[in-house]
C-alpha cells in the first residue's frame, strides 16, 4: 500500500513536516538585542508591536526612551563684554545647503581679532574648529541642524573664552535640548589686599621670593611664604615667582614648581618661567533655561556644574542657583533621561493633536497582528502561524484543481523554498504575512465564487466577505500587495466567460448579476479594513494615499514665525503608489541580474512558465496576473537586490503561485499517454525533478540561514577602498580619542570614488540555481516529447 493512497496519509506527511520545521526554527533565539540572530528590520516591527499591544498607535515624545545631552561652558571674565561677536548661518561651500556658519570677531574699538579659535562641539569626540583670519572672520561648514553651542577662544594672558548658541536651521532639524544661561554678579572682588602664599614641593613655606608682575616686583614673601598684594584693582593676573640674584644689575631668576595659594585657594604650580595664573572668586547667580528644539521648556533636566550636580529644572525648564566661581572656564552639562518605550527602528516624527509623536514608518499590519500574539504571550509562534497558513492555503487551492497528491507536492515546494524558509526564520517581517493573507484571500474567493455561482448564498457570501478582509489585511502589511487584489477580478471574468462563445456573451445580464453577487461582498470586506487603513494614513501622513515610507524618519520640517518654531505637515510630492511606476533604462538593463536571483532562489517560477498555454483556465490566468503584478512592482525598483541579499523577500508572493502552476505542468506530463508501458521511467522522471527542485531550495535556504544576522548586510566595498586608521582629537575635557575610519583626503580635495561591485548570488545560491535549471530543462524536454500525446483533462 502506498503511503499516499489516502488523503489522511498525505495530511500526516504535511503535519510531520510542520512539526519538524517548528522544532528546528521556533526555539531559535529571536530578539532585538545585538547578537540575537534576526533581520534588522525585525526590530522595527517588534518594537511597534509592543507599542500597539499597550494601546499606543503613535509614540508621544515624552513616552519615548532616550537620553538627551547638552554641553555649555561659562566664564565670568569681564573682558568678554569688550568683544563684538557676529554670527550668521549661510550657504558657503557650494552645496546650496544653509548649514555653514560665518563668524566675525572684533573689539569695540573696531580692531579685528585674528588667530582666535571658533569651535562647535558636535559630540564628546567630534569638534568643528577654524581660526579667524586677519580680518577676524572664520567659516565652519556642514554643521548638523539644530541649536549648536559655539566656543570662541581668544589668545591672551589669560585666554578669553566665551560661548554663544546659534540655530542651524534649514528646513529640517533633529530633536534635542539646549540651554541658555544668564550670569548675575553678586560680588565684585579684586586682588587688592589679598594674600598669596608660596610653598615648596615638600610643603615648607617659601620665604624670600619675589612676586613679580610684568617683570616688576610687587613684594617679597615673608618667612611664612606670604605676600600681601597692594595696588592691584584687577580680578586676575599672570604673576611670576623669582629669586633675587645679587649683581651689578638686579634681576630675578625664575623659580619653578612653587605651589601658589590665594587666601587658601590653590592657584596652581609655577611653570619653568616661574609663572602662574591667579584670580579671585566671585559669588554669582546662574539662571538656566533648558528648552527643546521647539523651544518648549524641558522639565527634570539634570544640571551639573564642574562635575557637581546643582539640581534639576522645574516645569518651566528653569533652574536658579548661586555659586562661587573664579575666572577660569566652568563646564555646564545638561542631561535628561526618559525611561519609556524603546524608539522603534522604523520611526518618523509628526505632530499629532498638538504634540510631537514618533510614527510607524512601515505599514501597521504586521505589528498589529503580532501585538495580538503578544497579548496571548505566544509571539514566538507568529512565524509558524504564517508558515502554516501559507502552506495550508497552497495545499487547499491546489487540491481543489489537482487532487491531494499533487497538492502535497505544491505544498512541499513552498515549504522548502529558500525565500519562505528565510522569512519563517525572520518571523516578524511583513513580507511573509502579506503573501499569506493574500493567498488565503484568493483561496476563499475561489471557493466562495464557485459556490455562489452554483446557487448557494449565505456561506459563499461569508467566504467572499472574509476573502476581502484577508486581502485588505495583506495590503495593510505591505502596500504593494494592492496588485494582488487584481487576480480575483480576472478569476471571476474567466469563470463567467463562455468557452467557445463571443466576447459579448460575457456581458449578459446573467453574468453581470453573478459578477456583482460575487464581487459585492468581497469589495465590502476589502473596504472594511481598507477604510481603516486610509484613515490611519490620513491621520498620520496627511492623505489616504500617503504612507510612512514618505515620512522623514527622525527629521522633521520646521518653520519659524516671530521666533517661535513649529512643525509643518510633511506633504510629499508624489503618493506612495506613484513611486512604484518609475521604469527607466537602468532598470531594464538590470533585469537579467534580478532574474538570476529569481532562478537561484525561486526556480519554480521558470518551471511554471509553460502553464501559460492553459491561459483559458481561470486559476492559471489569475495566478499569472498574481505573479505579473509582483514583478511589475519590484522589477521597477532599482534598489531591490542592489545591496542586500535579503531583498529577495519582496518576491516571496511568487512562490505559492509558481508552485501551483508548476504542479499543473508536472501533472499533465505525468498523465500523458507517452508513459504507457514506461511506468518505471515515469517514476524516475518525477522523482528526479522533485528531488532537484527541493534540493536547490534547501541549498539556497542553508546559505541564507548560515549567518542570519550578518547575511543580509551590504556587500564589502570594491577593491581599492582601503581603510586606514585616523586619529581624531576631542577637545572636550582635554581627552584624546581614536576612531577607525576611511582615510580622509587632503583639505579642499574631493575624495576619490570608491569602486563598487554589483551584488550577485553567492556560490551556494548559484549551485542551487544550476540544479533548479537542470530540473527545468528536464521538464521542458519531457514536455516536448509528450506534446501531442493524449493528456487527461485537467479541470
Amino acid at each position: 500500500m502506498s503511503i499516499l493512497d489516502s488523503e489522511q496519509h498525505s495530511l500526516l506527511v504535511l503535519f510531520a513536516c510542520f512539526i519538524i520545521a517548528a522544532v528546528i526554527i521556533v526555539p531559535l533565539k529571536h530578539g532585538v538585542n545585538p547578537g540575537e540572530g534576526h533581520i534588522k528590520d525585525e526590530e522595527g516591527y517588534y518594537a511597534w508591536a509592543v507599542l500597539y499591544s499597550d494601546g499606543y498607535y503613535s509614540l508621544p515624545l515624552d513616552k519615548a526612551e532616550g537620553e538627551y545631552h547638552y554641553h555649555e561652558t561659562v566664564s565670568i571674565d569681564p573682558r568678554v563684554s569688550d568683544v563684538v561677536f557676529y554670527a550668521e548661518v549661510r550657504a558657503l561651500d557650494g552645496d546650496d545647503k544653509t548649514d555653514d556658519l560665518f563668524v566675525s570677531l572684533g573689539w569695540r574699538n573696531g580692531t579685528q581679532i585674528s588667530d582666535a579659535w571658533v569651535r562647535i562641539f558636535l559630540s564628546e569626540d567630534r569638534v568643528l574648529e577654524e581660526k579667524t583670519n586677519i580680518y577676524g572672520n572664520a567659516e565652519l561648514h556642514n554643521i548638523p541642524f539644530g541649536p549648536r553651542p559655539v566656543e570662541v577662544f581668544i589668545p591672551s594672558e589669560p585666554p578669553i573664552v566665551f560661548h554663544k548658541t546659534v540655530e542651524v536651521q534649514s528646513n529640517t532639524a533633529r530633536y534635542g535640548i539646549y540651554s541658555e544661561t544668564n550670569i548675575t554678579m553678586l560680588t565684585n572682588s579684586t586682588l587688592e589686599n589679598r594674600t598669596i602664599r608660596f610653598l615648596y614641593e615638600n610643603g615648607t613655606p617659601a620665604g624670600g621670593l619675589a612676586l613679580l608682575k610684568k617683570g616688576w616686583p610687587i613684594n617679597y614673601s615673608n618667612s611664612d611664604g606670604e605676600v600681601i598684594l597692594s595696588g592691584i584693582e584687577e580680578k586676575y593676573g599672570v604673576f611670576q615667582v623669582g629669586k633675587p640674584v645679587e649683581s651689578d644689575i638686579i634681576f630675578y631668576e625664575p623659580v619653578s614648581n612653587i605651589q601658589a595659594f590665594l587666601d587658601g585657594k590653590t592657584c596652581g604650580v609655577t611653570d619653568e618661567n616661574g609663572a602662574f595664573f591667579c584670580s579671585v572668586i566671585d559669588k554669582v547667580q546662574l539662571h538656566i533655561m533648558v528648552r527643546d528644539t521647539f523651544k518648549h521648556p524641558m522639565e527634570g533636566v539634570d544640571v551639573v556644574l564642574d562635575k557637581v550636580k546643582m539640581g534639576e529644572t522645574d516645569s518651566d525648564g528653569e533652574l536658579i542657583f548661586e555659586a562661587e566661581l573664579d575666572m577660569k572656564d566652568h563646564s555646564l552639562f545638561f542631561h535628561k533621561k526618559v525611561d519609556g518605550y524603546q524608539i522603534p527602528l522604523a520611526s518618523g516624527l509628526g505632530m499629532i493633536d498638538g504634540g510631537l509623536h514618533y510614527i510607524n514608518h512601515w505599514p501597521p499590519g504586521p505589528s498589529m497582528l503580532l501585538s495580538w500574539f503578544m497579548r496571548l504571550n505566544i509571539e514566538k509562534l507568529f512565524g509558524l502561524f504564517l508558515y502554516v497558513v501559507l502552506i495550508a492555503s497552497t495545499y487547499l487551492l491546489a487540491r481543489r484543481f489537482f487532487g491531494y497528491k499533487w497538492a502535497l507536492l505544491a505544498a512541499l515546494l513552498v515549504m522548502t523554498n529558500s525565500v519562505v524558509v528565510m522569512l519563517f526564520y525572520a518571523q516578524w517581517m511583513g513580507d511573509l504575512a502579506s503573501a499569506t493573507f493574500c493567498l488565503l484571500g484568493l483561496l476563499l474567493f475561489v471557493k466562495g465564487s464557485e459556490r455562489l455561482i452554483a446557487g448557494k448564498r449565505v456561506p459563499p457570501m461569508l467566504l467572499l466577505f472574509t476573502s476581502g478582509l484577508s486581502f485588505a489585511a495583506g495590503v495593510s502589511m505591505r502596500y504593494s500587495s494592492i496588485v494582488l487584489c487584481l487576480p480575483p477580478v480576472f478569476y471571476i471574468i474567466w469563470s463567467l466567460y463562455p468557452r467557445g462563445g463571443r466576447l459579448r456573451g460575457l456581458f449578459s445580464a446573467t453574468n453581470i448579476r453573478r459578477a456583482v453577487a460575487v464581487l459585492a461582498p468581497w469589495l465590502i470586506g476589502l473596504l472594511v479594513i481598507g477604510l481603516l487603513l486610509a484613515q490611519y494614513n490620513t491621520t498620520y501622513f496627511g492623505s489616504p494615499f500617503n504612507s510612512g515610507y514618505q515620512s522623514t524618519r527622525t527629521l522633521f520640517t520646521v518653520s519659524e514665525t516671530n521666533g517661535n518654531q513649529s512643525l509643518e505637515t510633511y506633504q510629499p510630492e508624489e503618493s506612495f503608489f506613484e513611486a512604484y511606476f518609475n521604469y527607466d533604462t537602468n532598470t531594464l538593463l538590470n533585469l537579467p541580474r534580478i532574474f538570476v536571483f529569481i532562478l537561484c532562489l525561486i526556480p519554480v517560477f521558470f518551471l511554471c512558465l509553460p502553464s501559460i498555454l492553459r491561459w483559458r483556465r481561470p486559476l492559471v490566468t489569475a495566478l499569472f496576473v498574481w505573479m505579473a503584478g509582483i514583478l511589475f512592482i519590484y522589477l521597477s525598483q532599482g534598489w531591490v537586490l542592489n545591496h542586500f541579499f535579503g531583498d529577495i523577500r519582496y518576491y516571496v508572493a511568487i512562490v505559492p503561485a509558481a508552485s501551483i502552476l508548476s504542479v499543473l505542468i508536472l501533472r499533465e506530463i505525468w498523465h500523458s499517454s507517452y508513459w504507457t508501458g514506461r511506468e518505471g521511467r515515469r517514476k524516475l522522471f518525477i522523482l528526479t525533478v522533485v528531488s532537484l527542485l527541493i534540493v536547490s531550495s534547501l541549498l539556497a535556504s542553508a546559505d541564507l540561514l548560515k549567518n542570519p544576522y550578518t547575511g543580509f548586510q551590504p556587500p564589502p566595498p570594491g577593491p581599492g577602498a582601503e581603510t586606514k586608521e585616523v586619529v581624531k582629537v576631542g577637545l572636550i575635557g582635554g581627552t584624546v580619542t581614536k576612531a577607525q575610519g576611511q582615510q580622509q583626503p587632503p583639505q579642499g580635495e574631493k575624495p576619490p570614488p570608491i569602486p563598487t561591485r554589483t551584488l550577485m548570488p553567492t556560490p551556494t545560491q548559484i549551485l542551487a540555481g544550476a540544479l533548479g535549471l537542470i530540473a527545468i530543462i528536464i521538464v521542458y524536454r519531457t514536455g516536448l516529447i509528450c506534446r501531442g500525446k493524449k493528456v487527461h483533462r485537467v479541470v
